[in-house]
């Protein structure tokens, strides 16, 4: 079958509703999230999702197992590739398949199995997480002897599990209760029996057990789908007029569910009676006992008429259970032993910790002895707390209580503890910058000004670190950046503004530039980008993936100082937009798991690299705010083992040259002067990188000609990437004079200029009127003014496009385009002014 037929298939089904046939998810926006098949997990990271081309597709964050349709079939149901695509075509066929668009939707609906049709050999345990074979199935049918569906039982290491079975319109048994009311085990003998006398047991095997030693005696057992307190889900009706007898497990909750049970069938017309349990029995003996000790019909009818009550004479039992009833359960003393272990942690954690929060309302710990902050619902917290009392106690801490303690240690840490702002591997006081060094066990920390640095171990701030963030190494004094360049592929020509770049991300008060690699393949950006974060901020994983939404990025923001993304090609407006947050600041609120009332939000501001062969920054806002370097093409490979190990070696050095750059660059910060008009977006950023050109050696004109280069290649991107801006810069080459009219006006004109081949062109005025919005800083750097007019007479938004003449030029910007030493730079949105510079005295540079 092609690729095409195969696509087909997939768009006809729905993939959530393939997966929901063996597994729970629920939905949560336009995704469908669960708990992941292919590896034991207690928190939800496996998720069903539509990706860029609305395709659906499946992925877990835990296992990064992912895929298609096919996919699923193949891994989950073990079966090869060609009987995967034939059970797809099966499916294809049924309209209840169909895609749901996102719309919220029942995504199965229950069918009418066929006559006999046996329960699957094999069910899914989700309690053992992993597939287990039947070893009973109870039959559940109508009053005609129809089957509705199945209750089975599976069996590991003596655990059992009960899983109900319910047929769906696709032809496949799923685990699932009937529908509500549910029919009585047993239905159908009540219609073919409707003298008989009815005796309620607990559970489908007792209830075999007891019609196998009543046969012939005109009793019937019968029971319910379901625990103890599942009969309110059962329709009673048919025992109507009939009496019945009610045997509970001798047990407080089974004796309670029974009298409850007897007093609803009372109010609809039932005579009903209850069997005392005998003294002595334990809790769960029912009929299967009965007839596993050998009981004969005789004898357990003289057990059952010799047992019979009223429901007053166990009603009491709630109160004052009979002897053969422990007052105290082992359910209780393990809750007292948990409330106890509870108290016992809040007492231990409020003298060995401090607790605070942040202007988020988060909650967190800091360890007096070390110094070290945690988030109270952090693994590394309890997992530390836990092993700290094991140690003086060699005593195990009960789930149970540490999650009754917690509660109790957020609500102190909140209302109690002061508001304090927490960092994530840098900071900021009022005279200092500081970098967490991320020692386990330690809260040192660099602390750097423009007096130079030095390793605290007590900093004036509190740093929180994530479980996959590493150690930076010891910076050495006097060291040398030089060696970065050994293993990080970065030409001549663009070091002073990576180097710049690197001294950027350690300062949390100005805004974030991105940093973009391209190349082409070998070119060694993966190793550029995870050579650069390893000396700001490493990590378990240096280079991530790409994210599957926007959500994504912000998460990961959330724990990595430094986003970084690997062996990307395409970012998608949302993503780009999501990343210009990110680089001055800004947040992301979602629902709290699945409550409607509750928000988490998560307010991050982040420096990020992206490294990819073709471009993926294509935005106009994002290019703004995104350094764009090219790696050259290597002409002499090294070994990678022995590259990584010397980068390894040198990094105590190349880090304490990076902080002695840093240091002294805010010394010559002050010094450094640039025309407000001539200001680009990015200004913080270009004046750092003239500061550290002067303290490296170099003229600052050298880094201003370096930026110039690299923003003029974004400019060029924008035009190649937007069909508006290359109609618009060959229009005014044909007409110098420009237009002046509304956008539909404009829209018919640029026709014209259309490139062949377009897909994206806007249909309507509106959609035109946004990309000029988007495209009119590119094309300023072009000569070319792009300018809304507002709204006219009619009401109708007019738009002025022209070449720029000398009288709309500034002063500076009127010097020759031809003259060699002029280079143009835009305002990025700043100033309607140019900013251009003049290098005549070239030789300084």
């Amino acid at each position: 079958m092609s690729t095409t037929d195969v696509r087909a298939l997939k768009s006809r089904v729905s993939l959530a509703g393939l997966i929901c046939q063996s597994i729970n998810l629920k939905k949560k926006g336009n995704e469908y999230l669960g708990l992941c098949p292919f590896h034991n997990e207690k928190t939800a990271s496996f998720t069903v999702y539509r990706n860029d081309n609305q395709e659906e597709r499946y992925y877990c964050h835990g296992c990064r197992a992912g895929g298609d349709h096919i996919d699923w079939i193949t891994n989950f149901l073990g079966v090869p590739h060609e009987q995967a695509i034939e059970k797809l075509q099966r499916l294809a066929g049924d309209p209840q398949n169909a895609p749901d668009n996102g719309k919220q939707k029942s995504i199965w609906k229950a069918g009418i199995p066929p006559a006999n049709e046996p329960p699957p050999a094999e069910l899914w345990s989700k309690r053992h997480n992993r597939r287990l074979p039947v070893v009973g199935a109870w039959a559940y049918r109508d009053g005609t002897g129809a089957l509705l569906g199945y209750v089975c039982r599976v069996e590991l290491d003596g655990h059992k599990e009960i899983i109900p079975l319910q047929w769906d319109k696709c032809g496949k048994w799923r685990q699932h209760a009937l529908e509500a009311p549910r029919p009585l085990y047993g239905l159908e003998l009540l219609a073919v029996q409707p003298d008989a006398q009815v005796v309620v047991a607990e559970g489908e095997k007792a209830a075999d057990a007891g019609r196998r030693l009543l046969a012939g005696t005109g009793l019937l057992v019968i029971t319910w789908q379901g625990g103890c307190n599942a009969w309110k889900k059962t329709d009673w009706a048919p025992l109507v007029g009939r009496k019945v007898a009610l045997w509970p497990d001798a047990d407080t909750v089974g004796i309670a569910a029974m009298i409850k049970l007897a007093d609803y069938l009372i109010s609809i017309g039932v005579s009903v009676r209850l069997i005392r349990p005998e003294s002595g029995w334990p809790p769960s003996h029912d009929f299967a006992d009965l007839e596993q000790d050998d009981w004969t019909g005789k004898q357990t009818v003289s057990f059952l008429l010799g047992n019979v009550v009223g429901t007053d004479e166990l009603r009491p039992v709630e109160a004052k259970p009979p002897h053969y009833i422990k007052e105290k359960t082992p359910d209780c003393k393990d809750e007292e032993k948990s409330q106890r272990q509870a108290n016992k942690l809040v007492a231990f954690v409020r003298e060995r910790f401090d607790l605070f929060h942040d202007s988020n309302t988060d909650c967190y710990a800091k360890d007096l002895e070390t110094g070290e902050v945690s988030r109270l619902n952090s693994r590394y917290f309890r997992e530390k707390v836990v092993a700290i009392l094991y140690k003086e106690t060699k005593g195990v801490i009960r789930d149970l209580a540490f999650r009754e303690a917690l509660g109790t240690l957020s609500a102190v840490a909140r209302f109690e503890g002061e508001l304090q702002q927490v960092n994530l591997r840098i900071g900021q006081t009022r005279d200092s910058y500081w970098l967490d060094l991320c020692i386990p066990g330690s809260s040192r920390a660099i602390g750097w000004n423009a007096k130079g640095w030095e390793i605290i171990d007590k900093p004036e701030v509190s740093f929180v670190r994530g479980e996959s963030m590493l150690p930076l190494p010891i910076p050495t004094v006097g060291g040398d950046i030089a060696p970065l360049w050994d293993i990080a592929n970065i030409s001549e020509n663009a070091r002073l503004l990576v180097v710049t770049w690197l001294v950027e991300t350690l300062r949390p008060d100005t805004p974030f530039p991105g940093l973009e690699l391209q190349g082409e393949q070998g070119t060694g950006k993966s190793t550029t980008a995870s050579a650069l974060r390893q000396l700001c901020d490493p990590n378990v994983c240096n280079l991530r993936g790409a994210p599957k939404t926007v959500e994504d990025i912000y998460v990961g923001a959330g724990v990595n100082h430094l986003v970084c993304l690997e062996n990307i090609s395409h970012l998608s407006i949302g993503m780009q937009d999501a990343f210009c947050i990110l680089s001055t600041g800004g947040g992301h609120a979602t629902r709290t798991l699945y409550t409607n009332n509750e928000e988490t939000v998560i307010s991050v501001r982040r420096p990020y690299i992206i490294n990819g062969i073709t471009a993926a920054i294509t935005q106009q806002d994002l290019l703004d705010r995104t350094i764009c370097i090219e790696c050259p093409v290597i002409e002499r490979r090294q070994i990678s083992v022995a590259q990584q190990q010397a980068f390894d070696k040198a990094r105590p050095a190349i880090l304490g040259g990076l902080l002695d750059i840093a240091c002294r660059a805010l010394a010559e910060l002050p010094t450094i002067e640039l025309d407000p008009r001539e200001r680009p977006r990015l200004t913080e950023f270009v004046m750092l990188g003239m500061a550290v050109a002067k303290v490296m050696g170099k003229s600052p004109k050298l880094f201003l000609k370096q930026f110039t280069e690299a923003r003029k290649e974004s400019i060029s991107r924008v035009i190649d990437t937007s069909p508006v801006a290359s109609a618009i810069v060959d229009m005014v080459e044909a007409r110098p004079n420009g237009i002046n009219a509304t956008t539909k006006d404009i829209l018919s004109v640029l026709a014209n200029y259309r490139p062949d081949g377009c897909d994206s062109w806007p249909k309507q005025p509106r959609g035109l009127g946004d990309a000029l919005r988007r495209v009119a800083p590119a094309l300023r750097q072009l000569d070319i003014e792009c300018m809304s007019q507002g709204k006219g007479s009619g009401g109708v938004v007019r738009w002025a496009i022209h070449k720029k003449t000398p009288a709309h030029m500034s002063q500076m910007s009127q010097v020759p385009k031809a003259s060699a030493g002029m280079l143009g730079l835009g305002t990025y949105g700043t100033s309607p002014e140019g900013f251009s510079f003049d290098n005549s005295d070239e030789e300084d540079i």
